[in-house]
């Protein structure tokens, strides 16, 4: 009797990783989703300092592009 409440446990321990495991899926998808969202948004804010640093590093790039030609 002792191995079946074993094996239910387990199975019920197993079960519950797995609904949790899913949830933090579904969570990292979604702030993924959120993070993406609000750096296309401050790189379109005039006066965020995200977009000011964002346009200074590409012109650096594109100015350094330009002198290798």
């Amino acid at each position: 009797m002792h191995k079946f409440t074993q094996f239910f446990a387990s199975q019920k321990r197993l079960c519950q990783q797995q609904r949790e495991l899913e949830y933090l899926r579904k969570e990292v998808e979604a702030l993924r989703d959120q993070n993406k969202s609000m750096k296309e948004g401050m790189r379109r804010c005039p006066s965020c300092d995200y977009r000011i640093d964002y346009k200074t590093r590409q012109g650096q790039a594109l100015s350094e592009n330009s002198n290798e030609d």
